[in-house]
């Protein structure tokens, strides 16, 4: 088989007429497809092409999905240079605790931290980047929170329950209990690295 972009597979492989779930979110095919296409569209008339360097600094959201297949129909080639960056918490005594709360509340739809990509398994990172990747971490400062920011950001993530869930009120109270184990004087502070992934595909 020859080899083909992440898009052309999309296009070649995918059931129009079936759903993308994304974090527990129907996405139809269809419309995913739709705002792939649109985006590249943008990048051409924004002047980008084959080789260019494009970095996607986005949430775990649709839309930061949509703009990494675009560039792949647009500016990805094989053999291509591509940068992954990902700011992820230092896994200390607190982030592990977390860890195991989401996982006992939320494993219906919570795979891990940056969707299970660092679960102490590299291999989709060595799938990806057929050619071989270096990797580079930065200290990026610390973020602190009260409790209610503390827990009003832990509900916005993508897994996290919703009011009218099963267990929900639990889970809450869990997060609560988690913050006055591991805060100090009144605040929360998660430490966090960026980490680059650098390689060709």
């Amino acid at each position: 088989m020859e080899p083909c972009t992440c898009y052309e597979a999309l296009i070649n492989c995918a059931d129009k007429k079936t759903n993308i779930i994304f974090y527990g979110h129907k996405i139809s095919v269809e419309d995913f497809i739709r705002d792939v296409e649109g985006l590249a569209a943008s990048f051409r008339e924004m002047g980008l092409k084959r080789g260019d360097t494009v970095t996607v600094y986005l949430p775990s959201c649709p839309q930061g999905v949509a703009a990494f297949y675009a560039c792949c129909k647009k500016i990805l080639k094989e053999g291509g240079v591509v940068a992954l960056i990902w700011n992820m918490r230092d896994r200390d005594e607190a982030e592990q605790a977390l860890y195991a709360l989401d996982l006992k509340y939320c494993a219906h739809n919570f795979k891990g931290r940056s969707g299970g990509i660092f679960n102490g398994d590299n291999s989709s990172l060595r799938e990806f980047f057929k050619g071989g990747y270096s990797e580079m971490r930065f200290e990026n400062g610390a973020f602190s929170y009260t409790e209610e920011e503390f827990v009003g950001r832990r509900l916005t993530s993508s897994y996290a329950l919703k009011e009218g869930d099963e267990k929900y009120g639990e889970y809450v109270d869990a997060l609560k209990e988690h913050f006055k184990k591991f805060s100090a004087f009144g605040k929360y502070v998660e430490h966090i690295q960026t980490h680059l992934y650098y390689g060709r595909i």
